[in-house]
């Protein structure tokens, strides 16, 4: 059973290779979960500690939204509760991205959101990025709660206090790029404060440019 899904079990490891390789994490640490298309109350997630270089589809743990370990011979990622609730509590999420990436993690550490202060933050979040309060690591459940309050019913990205930014998306492609446009806005929020501090884009234009980004941008039939 192990080697279910084979094709999103390839598209997780690449994408891990790709968060080291961009340095949007360091060693082992963050995780990539992917929602079951045929069992959406099921997800694949990366094991616990070991190098993404290193694994293989078959590490990959197969998880249901009650914390129920379906298949696997791996420890899953500490982090498994935070990503179960929030599939439980969004339909709409389907991939998960945990990275650590640097300005991002600056923001988490200084516990400051990200305003809504470039036109693809909110196109593809749907606003500005919240922080959650600080929860230790170890109380897995409460770190899931806090970041289900943070996403909200529509947002797509948070930041976990002193620890880093969470990415969703519809896809793993989409939490890979809200992952990449997320430590993008926190480099450039870092910068504005050389310069008198950022300006935010006004709330009815963060609504049109997250309605356009969902129903009008990209080549559509």
């Amino acid at each position: 059973m192990t080697r279910e899904y084979p094709n999103l079990r390839k598209k997780i490891i690449v994408a891990c290779q790709e968060m080291v390789e961009e340095g949007l994490i360091v060693g082992t640490w963050g995780n990539i979960s992917i929602r079951i298309p045929e069992q959406p109350k099921a997800f694949l997630i990366t094991p616990s500690g070991l190098d993404y270089f290193l694994t293989k589809t078959e590490d990959l743990v197969l998880v249901d939204l009650k914390g129920n370990i379906l298949s696997g011979h791996r420890k899953p990622s500490s982090e498994v509760h935070m990503h179960r609730l929030i599939y439980k509590n969004r339909d709409d999420i389907k991939a998960i991205v945990h990275s650590h990436s640097p300005h991002a993690s600056v923001l988490c550490a200084a516990q400051r959101a990200i305003p809504p202060l470039l036109e693809d933050l909110v196109q593809i979040v749907g606003g500005g990025v919240d922080v959650t309060p600080y929860v230790a690591g170890r109380r897995h459940l409460q770190l899931g709660e806090a970041a289900c309050k943070a996403l909200g019913p529509k947002k797509f990205a948070l930041l976990l206090a002193n620890h880093g930014p969470v990415a969703c998306g519809r896809s793993l492609p989409e939490a890979m790029t809200v992952a990449r446009v997320v430590e993008k806005a926190a480099k450039v929020y870092i910068g504005t404060q050389l310069v008198g501090g950022a300006v935010e884009i006004p709330k009815e234009d963060v609504k049109e440019e997250r309605e356009h980004f969902l129903h009008k941008y990209g080549q559509r039939d």
